[in-house]
């Protein structure tokens, strides 16, 4: 029996000399830290927590590591970044591929992101020893950074009028008559000006065209007022009519001063007869 052996002198004697014979190792407890941390933007690098990162900038985080055990050992590293709205920026993980020294230090740099929102950017990392079971040795929870909102760049101010307008006059068909414009350009802006479109013998005005559209564009009266507050492209549009035709839009084709041309000469031509003495007067047809 074991228990009645145990108080024996002699076999506590042998015990302990076989203990002594026999090689063992105290096991050693895995032991690291993380000893710095860095993020990475615009070029510069800022110890995290960073503040007031720039929105729109991308992000490149570092993180050092240290072997606080008395042997070589390998060291690896777990992080997850999110963005203010808990989504994932960055999931990143890596092992050391040679076993490091007691006491040095290895640096981590994960890829690079978007910092795309404004607000608080959390990041979660693990530093782990023993890669054939991993073992957490040490670990960080809490802010990576805040990113400050870029303000949009001003809207450009709106571009000043133009000091001066110009006028286009077009005849459609061409032709077909002709615009009375009151004053030549250039114009100051809002000055008024009065059109007036008097057609050729066998055509009468119909309406107004023209671009960007205006005030009294497709109206149909000969005489046209523009205000210019743009460069107005205008057309005197015509329409043609038969020859011969009855009725008050041919005679309308003849102008004022055409009509009263003819009343003169008529005039004229009468007075001559009358003074030869070979002006009848007309009575009635007759017939048989």
């Amino acid at each position: 029996n074991i228990s009645d052996l145990q108080g024996n002198p002699l076999f506590s004697n042998v015990i302990g000399s076989l203990l002594a014979r026999m090689p063992f190792e105290v096991p050693v407890p895995h032991a690291g830290t993380i000893i710095k941390k860095e993020l990475e933007y615009d070029e510069s690098r800022r110890l995290i927590p960073a503040y007031n990162v720039p929105q729109g900038t991308r992000g490149l985080v570092h993180i050092w590591g240290r072997n606080d055990m008395p042997i070589r050992q390998k060291l690896g590293i777990h992080w997850i970044v999110q963005d203010p709205d808990g989504l994932i920026a960055e999931d990143y993980q890596d092992w050391q591929f040679m076993r490091m020294d007691p006491g040095s230090d290895h640096e981590f740099i994960g890829g690079r992101f978007d910092f795309n929102k404004p607000g608080t950017w959390t990041i979660t990392m693990s530093l782990s020893m023993n890669p054939n079971a991993p073992l957490t040795v040490d670990s960080y929870a809490g802010v990576l950074c805040t990113v400050a909102a870029v303000a949009p760049p001003p809207e450009a101010p709106p571009e000043a009028p133009p000091a001066e307008y110009t006028l286009e006059v077009a005849i459609e068909p061409p032709g077909a008559g002709h615009v009375l414009i009151s004053t030549k350009g250039p114009y100051s802006a809002g000055e008024e000006v009065t059109l007036v479109a008097t057609p050729y013998p066998g055509y009468e005005f119909d309406h107004w065209g023209g671009w960007p559209p205006y005030p009294g564009v497709q109206s149909t009266s000969d005489a046209l007022k523009l205000a210019m507050t743009a460069n107005w492209w205008v057309v005197a549009a015509f329409r043609e009519v038969a020859p011969g035709a009855v009725g008050a839009p041919y005679f309308r084709s003849i102008s004022r001063s055409v009509m009263e041309n003819i009343a003169s000469i008529v005039g004229a031509v009468s007075g001559c007869l009358s003074l030869l003495g070979l002006v009848y007067l007309f009575g009635v047809w007759r017939g048989k």
